[in-house]
């Protein structure tokens, strides 16, 4: 009996850790990505990219556009491709990648780590000084609904 009662409360425990990055998602603050740093800041130095060998349009100048939750332990949580510019690029692999491999800490002003949702836009061969260009790729990848 008791070790049946000690069973149940372990799965229980282990289906509720399993369970909270998809109901934070639910509890998420949206934030638009110009106002991340009042709840995150970025603490990745380096992420490893999966590039397709092969993948269409990869040396257009575009971008990706990838949502995503950051969870009360500053990992990236339902990471997905929203939009790509143009849409004939592969640009969707390199993005998510990138994305996944992202870390994030709290600022002073989030002191209970709170998850937010947000997203990334990830340019692609924008020529280097040209921000006129830059200005226009992000333009095309810009999500509505994170409150800017």
């Amino acid at each position: 009996m008791y070790r049946q009662t000690l069973l149940a409360l372990v799965a229980t425990a282990a289906a509720v850790l399993v369970a909270t990055p998809a109901s934070a998602q639910v509890n998420a603050y949206k934030v638009a990505p110009s106002q991340l740093s009042d709840y995150w800041v970025r603490t990745t130095m380096h992420v490893d990219v999966s590039v397709p060998n092969g993948g269409q349009g990869l040396k257009a100048v575009g971008c990706a556009s990838v949502s995503y939750l950051i969870g009360a332990n500053g990992n990236t949580y339902n990471v997905k491709v929203e939009k790509v510019y143009p849409k004939t690029s592969d640009f969707s692999l390199m993005a998510k990648t990138f994305v996944q491999g992202l870390h994030y800490a709290p600022t002073d002003s989030n002191t209970h780590d709170m998850p937010v949702a947000t997203y990334f836009i990830v340019p692609f061969n924008v020529p280097t000084g040209d921000k006129a260009a830059l200005e226009h790729v992000l333009k095309q990848c810009h999500l509505p609904g994170y409150g800017d």
